[in-house]
This record gives C-alpha cells, structure tokens and sequence, in this order.
C-alpha cells in the first residue's frame, strides 16, 4: 500500500495499492473534493475510484467496504448500486439506538424499523425491546438482499 498526497490537503492522503502507483501517480495532482480523491480532466471530474477501477461511467458505482473515502485499495472497493451504496452507510450523529435503520419512536414509545430505499420508506414496525427490532431489520433486509 502507498499513499498519494492530495494536492489541496496538508495531513490527507489516498490509499492505493503499490501496482497502482504509479499510474495514479502519473495523473497527480488528485484533490480532495467532496471528501473524495479527484481531479479535473478538461472540465470533466474524474474520481479515483472510477480511475484505479478503469470505469468511466458515473453511473457506475464504488463503495469503500470500510467506509474510509480515501482507501481505494482494489480489496476495498466493491461494485454496488445506489440502493446499496445508501444503505452501507454510516451511523447519524443523530442516532439512538445504534443499530442503522432502527430510531427510537417517541409517540410510541417503541423502537421502530426503517428501511429508505431511494425515496420510498419501508416501514419493519415497532417493537418493544431493540432485540426484536434487529431482528425485524434483519429479516428484512435479508429478503431485500441487502446487508447491514
């Protein structure tokens, strides 16, 4: 593994792997834009993952299995679709029980499964104990095949 320094960040760097090197290298500097290693190429974005992966197309999408933006290591990148990508997300700030997916439903007083896909919300139900609601969000997601 190496590290590509990002032209326009002082203690940030990319992570790639070593055959990658030079070739990444070839193309620096890469920036840090929208928290992703990048680089204008004749008024087009190219993303780094999109480069090391040797896909153009911004309908193709890459997710970092460890959810570290910078690590495009090939072992780290995985092919996935919108759906996916927003469901392998991190944990909000905001969140109350731990468990992606599951919020604590004040009106109820119950915790509540629920899944986002695009702009539908999947609705698991409410549940008395967190145990329950995880293992609603499971079989949920299991018969969605997606996992957590």
């Amino acid at each position: 593994m190496k590290l590509i320094p990002l032209f326009n960040s002082i203690s940030q760097f990319a992570k790639v792997d070593d055959e990658d090197y030079i070739r990444v290298m070839d193309l620096w500097p890469w920036k840090l834009l929208n928290r992703y290693a990048a680089k204008n190429l004749s008024g087009r974005i190219l993303y780094m993952h999109h480069f090391i992966m040797r896909t153009t197309s911004r309908s193709h999408l890459w997710d970092h299995k460890d959810r570290d933006r910078l690590n495009y290591q090939k072992e780290n990148l995985i092919s996935s679709c919108q759906q996916k990508n927003c469901i392998n997300t991190s944990l909000s700030p905001n969140n109350t029980s731990g468990e992606k997916h599951i919020h604590w439903h004040s009106q109820s007083d119950k915790w509540r499964v629920e899944i986002k896909r695009g702009n539908k919300r999947m609705f698991g139900g409410t549940f008395s104990t967190i145990e329950e609601a995880i293992e609603t969000r499971n079989n949920l997601l299991s018969q969605l095949s997606i996992t957590t």
